[in-house]
């Protein structure tokens, strides 16, 4: 059981990795798509300050609700999306 545990995390670990990954990947092209280069940064910062607000939001429904149901719920939702 330890290991289901252990592969479980280890998905959740690499499903934040690919997601930074793809705006890393996109984030040169979405400006050249729209000709506009000067508003650029905001791509990588907005998503990152999204992340970042959404941390203490999963901390609180973590104590609430335990974190196997935040988990498993916060992962259905990402692959939804």
């Amino acid at each position: 059981q330890l290991w289901f545990v252990i592969g479980g995390l280890n998905i959740g670990m690499l499903l934040t990795a690919l997601d930074f990954n793809i705006v890393a990947n996109a984030a040169p092209i979405i400006p050249s798509q729209f000709k506009d280069y000067s508003n650029s940064s905001w791509l990588a910062m907005s998503f990152l300050i999204s992340f970042a607000l959404v941390l203490p939001i999963y901390s609180k429904l973590d104590d609430t609700f335990g974190r196997k149901e935040v988990f498993m719920v916060g992962t259905v939702i990402f692959l939804m999306g």
